[in-house]
Order: structure tokens, then C-alpha cells, then sequence
């Protein structure tokens, strides 16, 4: 049974990975934050006048501005503040919140390409059974480095790391459906959650 679920997940990743998809005007661009090159693309779909609405997950009102002073080239962009975000998991339960809040009917992720296929597929899911289509824009190449060679084993060190963390914000998920709200602790810091992640994560320098 693990076996398969790894071979299907892997199989969903290389799918994904390669599937490219063409941006059209959406009424959000959501950026699920963490790097630097992850918010200037964003920014950058913004002034393209691809979406109305940038949203940072998670991003202080502060820091928007700070963000804004950096990035948005002396143009005003319209902003959807969210503070709130502690995993990947809730990067994408916040979003489909200001989703339904707002009404919207379309959204633009923008999200690492290693980072991709958890991030898609936790908004995807979430979004399950609602009127939302969801376009994306990977930031970065395989393995997040051109000096790192493709299948060289510290890229395929990384891409076993995001597979386990992929199952972490499953568990994280169902976690969250299971009782109905988020936990006062992050998910991360829990013992137990601390442990395996020490013990089956390899230590490459990336999250």
C-alpha cells in the first residue's frame, strides 16, 4: 500500500511538473510566500494586469508595503491582506477563504516548482466542488539551482523531501477536516511531527 501511494505520488509530480499552463485574466493572483523570487513574480503578473487582486500568503500589512516599495515600480496594486499563515496547508486554506469571501471565480498560483505540486494540490482539493478555476506559475527550475545537475542526488534528495512533506500536509489536512479548526500550535512544532521530520527528511538546504 505505501508503496503504491509513493508510486502514484510520484507519478502525480512528474505529471504536474511538466504540464505547463497558459495565464489568463483571473480575479486573484495568490503568491504562497517563502522566497523572494516567489513574490517578485508575482508582482510582476500584477503589473501585467493579469488579476485585480495580490495576494501574499502570509504577509503583514507592513510588509506589503515594504514589498510594495520594491517591487510594484511606483504603480498601486490592490491588495488582500493575509497575516496568518504558518504551513503550506494554511497558505492554502486562507486563500480559499478570501476565495469564497470575495467571490471570486479564478485564481493564479504562484508557487517554487519544487514547491508546486503540494501547493496546487492542497488549493485544488480545498477548491473541490466550487465554481474556482486555478491557473499556476512555477518560479524557478527543477531542483531550484542551475548549478545542480537534474538527477544528480541532491536534487533527488530534494525532490524526496518535498514527496514526504506532500504527505505531511495531507495529514495536516485531514487533521483540519477532522476537527474542524486549525491548531493554536504549528503543525511543524509538535513533537512527534518534529521527529520524523529530523528522521526522514534530508538536510539540503531547502524548504
Amino acid at each position: 500500500m505505501i508503496v503504491a501511494l509513493f508510486m502514484f505520488e510520484a507519478v502525480y509530480f512528474a505529471w504536474v511538473l511538466r504540464h505547463r499552463c497558459a495565464l489568463t485574466p483571473s480575479d486573484m493572483i495568490v503568491v504562497f510566500n517563502g522566497s523572494t523570487p516567489r513574490v517578485k513574480a508575482g508582482y510582476d503578473l500584477a503589473l501585467k494586469g493579469l488579476a485585480p487582486y495580490l495576494v501574499i500568503s502570509p504577509a503583514s500589512q507592513k510588509k506589503l508595503e515594504q514589498y510594495d516599495l520594491k517591487y510594484a515600480r511606483g504603480k498601486i496594486l490592490r491588495h488582500i491582506v493575509e497575516p496568518n499563515a504558518r504551513s503550506t496547508f494554511e497558505n492554502a486554506l486562507f486563500s480559499r477563504k478570501i476565495i469564497e469571501k470575495e467571490h471570486f471565480h479564478s485564481v493564479i498560483l504562484v508557487a517554487s516548482f519544487e514547491h508546486f505540486p503540494r501547493s496546487f494540490f492542497l488549493l485544488r482539493t480545498l477548491l473541490l466542488g466550487k465554481d474556482v478555476k486555478v491557473l499556476w506559475f512555477k518560479v524557478g527550475s527543477r531542483c531550484g539551482g542551475n548549478n545542480e545537475v537534474r538527477g544528480s542526488a541532491k536534487c533527488l534528495e530534494r525532490y524526496f523531501n518535498e514527496m514526504v512533506r506532500f504527505w505531511g500536509s495531507v495529514a495536516e489536512m485531514v487533521i483540519y477536516v477532522i476537527l474542524g479548526r486549525l491548531p493554536v500550535q504549528n503543525f511543524k512544532d509538535y513533537p512527534f511531527i518534529k521527529f520524523l521530520r529530523s528522521h526522514l527528511l534530508f538536510n539540503v538546504g531547502w524548504d
